[in-house]
């Protein structure tokens, strides 16, 4: 059932309570298969979740100042985030100040992209 209430709150948009539910199949998967399933999941909307949170804050910082961050880090000082998440590989997010885009050079495993 969980499965099922993660995948509907994703079809609505809501990607962060997916991701709580598709976390919490994944600590009760009692098979394989619903491990490998539900890790999937958790990796590609965490990155989701991640890239939504970091381009909000970039939009947040252009509205209030006209201009892009000179850095990710630049965003935690401010405290529009908490600090500057890494993806679920490791990798650090890669952020073009010109354009103020920010993306995940970890691939996404079930081929869905996050949307901008």
């Amino acid at each position: 059932m969980k499965r099922l209430h993660a995948e509907m709150y994703n079809k609505m948009g809501d990607k962060r309570t997916s991701l709580e539910y598709w976390r919490e199949v994944l600590e009760g998967a009692d098979t394989d298969y619903i491990k490998s399933v539900a890790s999937e999941h958790v990796h590609d909307l965490a990155i989701e979740v991640d890239l939504e949170t970091l381009r909000h804050a970039v939009d947040s910082w252009r509205a209030e100042t006209g201009g892009n961050p000179s850095d990710l880090e630049a965003l935690a000082r401010r405290r529009l985030i908490d600090r500057v998440p890494v993806d679920p590989e490791g990798n650090a997010y890669l952020y073009d100040r010109g354009t103020g885009e920010v993306a995940c050079r970890s691939p996404f495993k079930l081929r869905r992209r996050a949307a901008r």
